[in-house]
């Protein structure tokens, strides 16, 4: 069986932590902490395998933040030159409330994400799922060319 392949332009690591209370300017005390693959394709790509199906995930990375999503995630990397984001969540004990901090994420270049589309047009899938923000420098059409590149290749 062929695996379903997943586009992740602006991955995440996610990272979580419990507090007991979040305040301003204070120092926030944190327990738990936990950190994952995270961006729209990749959590795809996670429960595709959590289910006992065969997926790859395809992803742009880079920076240190890259390389430390490389090792919590068996996918395909396309290199890129800005950091890959770092998003964390906090669970606050005392309310039940969680606070979600989501970064931007980087600018990928022109080069980079024609790189992205040369990988997805060399991967044998029957399903592409193409998921998750767009990162700054992807032009608005990216996801017709992904479309292009997985009709051609009999997706």
């Amino acid at each position: 069986m062929k695996p379903i392949v997943t586009l992740t332009l602006n991955p995440a690591i996610d990272g979580s932590s419990e507090a007991e209370a979040v305040r301003p300017i204070h120092k926030v005390r944190t327990t738990n902490e936990r950190y994952e693959p995270g961006g729209g394709g990749i959590n795809v790509t996670r429960v595709i395998q959590e289910l006992g199906g065969p997926s790859l995930a395809l992803y742009l990375a880079g920076g240190v933040t890259g390389a430390g999503l490389e090792e919590l995630l068996a996918g395909r990397r396309v290199a890129i030159k800005d950091h890959t984001r770092v998003s964390h969540t906090v669970f606050e004990r005392s309310t039940g409330l969680e606070y979600r901090f989501v970064p931007e994420g980087p600018e990928v270049g022109a080069s980079e994400w024609q790189d992205a589309l040369a990988v997805l047009g060399t991967l044998d899938c029957e399903f592409l799922v193409a998921s998750g923000s767009v990162p700054k420098g992807v032009p608005a059409d990216f996801y017709v060319r992904v479309a292009a590149i997985a009709r051609e290749r009999g997706g």
